[in-house]
């Protein structure tokens, strides 16, 4: 077997990945027993169909589910850049507290001057730890920082997974090719490819939010930060996903630039679908609408 396989299927099959693969099934020292005579081309299929393994088929979906961890990447499941909370470490230490009380994260990137300049990760307990001594004035944000696990943009997740299980770190910031940051990734988002959204009480605001809504037959109302191919899926669509992967950057990059005075385009025509911005903000389209044409038709249309 394969190493790096065989490393993360075994981590993933105890502790602290326990929520996901019951030990008392057996399935760790069923498969293990068998795991030398199993070439890595032929791992998955072993696994799944091979009587002796006895794996039961909620079992077969979270093995195919983690082998196949290494063709997705970080890119793909990470929170973007826009959407992270991150905070300046010369801001008011008030102004901080409050941001974070209302944000309600318990990791956060910080950073000096520019946003790509992330200079480590603030955990709440240590400042609250500093909160509960007093005077404010006093508490030395850099102090409390620790360092920053970085992984790159295009590294794959089963490796992510086991650095994060060897090094206990739940939490990693991505970077782009040029060394910018890109987004943050965690281990529940990775966990979340396993065995689908964890969600906890915090959570139940974000999941009210809907990403596609439908206005008519032919128009939608649309989160910019819904995934373009989660929109070709719902509505039937070919829009491009080479390029960008969500409506927002789809919008953004058929404009050419955020708008931002009055008289500045809002909207594109890709094939019969119309996009529009109705919101935005100064960094990005936070919501836009999508009209389908009738009568018109793009080349997926004629296949």
């Amino acid at each position: 077997m394969d190493d790096g396989v065989g490393s993360l299927l075994q981590n993933f099959l105890k502790p602290p990945l326990g929520i996901v693969a019951n030990n008392q099934l057996g399935i760790k020292e069923r498969i293990a027993r068998n795991a030398d005579d199993i070439e890595k081309d032929q791992l998955l299929p072993q696994i799944l169909e091979n009587e002796q393994f006895n794996v039961t088929p909620l079992e077969k979906d979270m093995i195919s589910k983690v082998l196949r961890l290494n063709e997705t990447k970080a890119k793909d499941v990470m929170t973007p850049r826009a959407a992270a909370f991150v905070l300046d470490v010369n801001e008011e230490i008030g102004i901080i507290l409050d941001q974070i009380i209302e944000e309600r994260y318990s990791r956060i990137p910080i950073y000096e001057k520019d946003i790509d300049n992330v200079i480590g990760i603030l955990h709440i307990k240590d400042l609250f730890a500093q909160v509960r001594k007093g005077n404010l004035e006093l508490i030395n944000i850099r102090g409390l920082l620790r360092e920053s696990y970085i992984v790159h943009e295009y590294k794959a997740l089963d490796e992510i997974l086991l650095e994060m299980q060897r090094d206990r770190q739940p939490f990693a910031i991505v970077i782009d090719e040029y060394g910018g940051f890109s987004g943050i990734l965690t281990l529940e988002d990775i966990l979340e490819q396993i065995v689908g959204d964890i969600s906890d009480e915090d959570d139940e605001e974000a999941d009210e939010i809907e990403e596609i809504i439908p206005i008519s037959d032919t128009t939608y109302k649309i989160d910019g930060f819904t995934a373009i191919q989660d929109v070709n899926e719902q509505l039937n669509l070919d829009l491009p996903t080479d390029v960008n992967e969500t409506m927002g950057g789809l919008l953004l990059e058929g404009l050419g630039k955020l708008p931002a005075q009055e008289g500045d385009p809002l909207g594109i025509q890709i094939g019969n679908v119309e996009l529009k911005a109705i919101k935005i903000n100064d960094k990005r389209i936070e919501t836009l609408l999508l009209r389908i044409k009738k009568g018109l038709f793009t080349e997926s249309d004629r296949k």
